[in-house]
């Protein structure tokens, strides 16, 4: 934002940082400017500072989903994939579901947790939500094979 001219006579600087509104007024406009700058910054370093969200609301894992892929030379399988933005990049993997849902559930927490550059400790502290978003990806494939009737191959 810019420096505007108040009805008081003066200027005033402002700046919204992280839902907190910051406000100076001054009578002297380059003092504001200064000010007004270094509420853009400190607003560039809190935008910096924030941490990208790693769960969707729902609670599975942001780039990650199963899928049905109906292409006929498919012949109807399941499919787990990890979609995530690498420097502006969309980076994606797939694993396809056996019959058995541990291989597709490691293939996507290891590239989620390396796109997060997670520490074992970061892993523990999202425990809870982590064997939630197990659990709801364990229904999305039951639900998909009762869709697709696929029968799980072993």
């Amino acid at each position: 934002m810019a420096v505007h001219p108040h009805k008081t006579g003066g200027y005033r600087a402002y700046k919204k940082i992280h839902g907190v509104e910051h406000q100076f007024y001054s009578l002297d406009e380059n003092i504001a400017l200064q000010k007004q700058q270094e509420l853009d910054q400190k607003s560039k370093l809190a935008k910096s500072l924030k941490a990208k969200p790693m769960f969707a609301k729902c609670g599975r894992l942001i780039g990650a989903r199963i899928y049905l892929d109906n292409r006929p030379s498919k012949k109807t399988t399941i499919k787990m994939r990890v979609q995530l933005s690498i420097n502006g990049k969309q980076r994606h993997s797939e694993k396809t579901y056996l019959g058995l849902f541990e291989p597709c559930w490691l293939h996507a927490f290891e590239a989620w947790r390396n796109h997060y550059n997670l520490t074992p400790q970061d892993v523990l502290d999202h425990k809870k939500q982590l064997v939630r978003a197990k659990q709801l990806y364990i229904q999305d494939v039951s639900r998909l094979e009762q869709k697709g009737n696929t029968p799980p191959r072993n």
